[in-house]
């Protein structure tokens, strides 16, 4: 086959072969030309020329600006870690006038933010831990001291509280199947200048010395009602000193140091000790205050606890003193089931001014202590 013959049985698939490379020649051109890097985009560098200039004028030489009233400095605002609110903005106002203040608008925008229990309330994140947790006040829980019921009003009685004296007993203990303990005790009694207080001593007697058993003092004032305590120290022998305090304020109470209780201080109330003066001062004022068959009671505070004692007139009795045979009057405080367990006897001589001549103490497991008086002393006169 000849060229001419070949070219001619061939021409249509040259011509599109040849027209299949020209699109190919003029593809790649157009491509050529978008991917290159345009003229604007090439870094030239760039010639810096520096100029020195003249160093500016000294400060003195500057202009003083005039001189400004500064406006008052505001309080600084603790920093608190609740959230702000944002103030509100204030309206525009004109410019002071130079050296004038700008007047303080009449109410100041917010800076503080609002703090009352709804606010803080609906601003507080709810988490579900926190829905589990107790609610704890603000305010501290009351007292654990318990503070007990006033007890009834009980009837005024009129009282002379004696005079002041000093009066030594003689001290015997009895015990069942042992032998009797004697001792001696003391009473002093000093009244005056709307005030009192009342020493009471007493011990064992030794071969050689006197054991202290036990030592109180109450000290406080003398007003309509008679005797008025407002403290007592007591100390027993082994123990540790207590104090009981009648709270005559607004709400008056009485407090122990051995307790927590409270009670409520009811008018006429005694403690341990004054009680024998209080009911010889009775007896002073008026005898038939005694010689009514019904109990009457009085407040006692004691060592813990204060207690509503019931006494009851006796009568008259004949004992026997060192100071010879007294016809005295018998009152007595018996036990009472679930308040106390003791009785407590007194004896007073009207003819001696009323003042206690015996104290006897009956305890439940059936021991006797008798104090009885050997001599009186006061201001104006003795007794031996």
């Amino acid at each position: 086959m000849t060229l001419a013959s070949f070219l001619n049985d061939h021409k249509r698939a040259l011509g599109l072969m040849l027209l299949t490379v020209l699109l190919h020649i003029v593809v790649i051109d157009w491509a050529g030309g978008r991917l290159a890097v345009p003229a604007s985009a090439v870094v030239h560098e760039q010639v810096v020329q520096a100029q020195l200039q003249a160093p500016p004028p000294p400060l003195a030489q500057l202009p003083v600006p005039k001189a400004q009233a500064k406006p008052p400095a505001r309080p600084a605002v603790k920093p608190s870690n609740k959230p702000s609110v944002t103030p509100r903005a204030a309206a525009p106002s004109a410019p002071p006038a130079e050296g004038q203040i700008a007047p303080l608008p009449d109410s100041l925008p917010a800076i503080l933010p609002d703090t009352s229990p709804a606010a803080m309330a609906a601003s507080a994140p709810v988490s579900a831990a926190a829905d589990q947790q107790p609610v704890i006040p603000d305010t501290p829980p009351a007292s654990a001291a318990p503070v007990l019921p006033a007890p009834p009003a009980r009837p005024g009685y009129k009282v002379d509280v004696p005079p002041s004296a000093e009066m030594a007993m003689q001290v015997v203990r009895k015990q069942a199947n042992a032998n009797p303990s004697y001792g001696v005790g003391r009473i002093i009694w000093t009244a005056g200048a709307g005030h009192y207080r009342l020493q009471i001593e007493a011990g064992l007697d030794l071969l050689f010395t006197t054991l202290n058993l036990i030592d109180i003092q109450s000290d406080g004032m003398l007003g309509n009602a008679g005797i008025e305590p407002v403290s007592k120290a007591e100390r027993r022998r082994g123990r540790s000193q207590t104090a009981t305090h009648f709270n005559r304020g607004e709400t008056p109470t009485i407090t122990f140091s051995a307790s927590s209780k409270s009670y409520p201080l009811a008018p006429g109330a005694q403690d341990t000790a004054t009680v024998v003066m209080q009911l010889a001062g009775i007896g002073r004022a008026d005898a038939s205050q005694l010689k009514d068959n019904k109990p009457f009671e009085i407040q006692i505070g004691e060592e813990r606890e204060a207690t509503v004692f019931a006494f009851f007139s006796v009568g008259f009795e004949n004992i026997e003193t060192k100071l010879g045979t007294l016809r005295t009057w018998h009152v007595s405080r018996p036990p009472r089931p679930g308040s106390y367990s003791s009785q407590i006897d007194f004896w007073f001589a009207p003819a001696l001014g009323w003042y206690p001549v015996q104290i006897r103490n009956t305890e439940a497991n059936g021991a006797v202590t008798t104090q009885t008086v050997t001599t009186i002393l006061t201001a104006t006169s003795s007794s031996k």
